[in-house]
């Protein structure tokens, strides 16, 4: 058997986000080192996280409050990155924010994905990376028109091969379009949603990140935005949006970046409303 390629690091606090990102992995089949998986009984198991360490071209850091005082956890992102500073053929590092907490600083300048507020899309977003940095776009689009499945896709066959190669955007838009439930909420439904569930809704969805990106899009500047904290300055945003007649700009922006948990939210605070 192949060794594993993409190694998830996690606390044993995590166990069931790590059990879940593993269960995304492996119905992508992308083959992934989890250690309540991988590990036989009787196995010497330090030398197998060793073995599967050395050869995985992605670490998947699960990084919590708890992990962040594991000592395993970080060796084992550790030894990837040292690594990487050896030339010896170090791979990728994925940190995976499970809470709103702040990265170990040698992580902390690495693109990161969080799972919070919405679990399932931020799974949706690794497992559609990983598929984008091992295979080429081409092939998920044949394979998703030819049966509308990625389930036959190998994508052990492309490291190495591909290596140093990077097919993100495309095969990215194609995982994220046809694969993850990715269907618009319809601008019919966004007008219905009155200013509590819109602002419920940001509040819910929006992280430091997508408010940084909206700015940068919308071509405002953050700074004139007031604020001391996060929530509060999504809702100096909303009332500047208001103000400007440009509270559906934002919704529409929303809805395409980030429709799992606009359509979460909606189902919370407006159930009665058409989806």
């Amino acid at each position: 058997m192949d060794a594993p390629k993409i190694f998830i690091s996690y606390a044993h606090a995590d166990l069931k986000a790590a059990e879940t990102i593993a269960s995304a992995l492996a119905r992508a089949n992308l083959k992934a080192f989890f250690d309540l998986n991988s590990l036989s009984p009787g196995q010497n198991w330090i030398a197998a996280i060793q073995e599967a360490l050395s050869k995985a071209g992605y670490l998947v850091a699960l990084i919590s409050t708890a992990s962040l005082k594991s000592v395993w956890v970080q060796q084992e992102w550790t030894a990837m990155l040292s690594r990487q500073l050896k030339g010896t053929g170090g791979g990728v590092v994925v940190p995976l924010r499970l809470e709103d907490v702040e990265p170990p600083l040698l992580l902390s300048t690495l693109q990161r994905i969080d799972l919070f507020p919405d679990f399932d899309a931020g799974v949706a977003s690794l497992v559609g990376f990983l598929l984008s940095e091992t295979q080429p776009a081409g092939l998920v689009q044949q394979k998703v028109k030819s049966t509308g499945r990625i389930s036959d896709l190998r994508p052990e066959a492309f490291f190495g091969v591909q290596a140093g190669s990077r097919f993100s955007t495309a095969t990215w838009k194609i995982w994220h379009d046809n694969i993850t439930d990715h269907e618009r909420v319809t601008d019919a439904v966004l007008s219905k949603l009155d200013k509590r569930t819109i602002r419920l809704t940001a509040l819910r969805c929006v992280v430091k990140a997508d408010l940084d990106a909206f700015c940068f899009d919308a071509n405002i500047d953050p700074g004139a935005i007031g604020g001391g904290t996060l929530n509060e300055t999504i809702l100096s945003l909303l009332q500047q949006l208001l103000r400007d007649d440009r509270l559906d700009e934002f919704l529409s922006w929303l809805a395409e970046e980030k429709p799992p948990c606009v359509r979460a939210a909606i189902r919370a605070y407006m159930p009665e409303s058409p989806r």
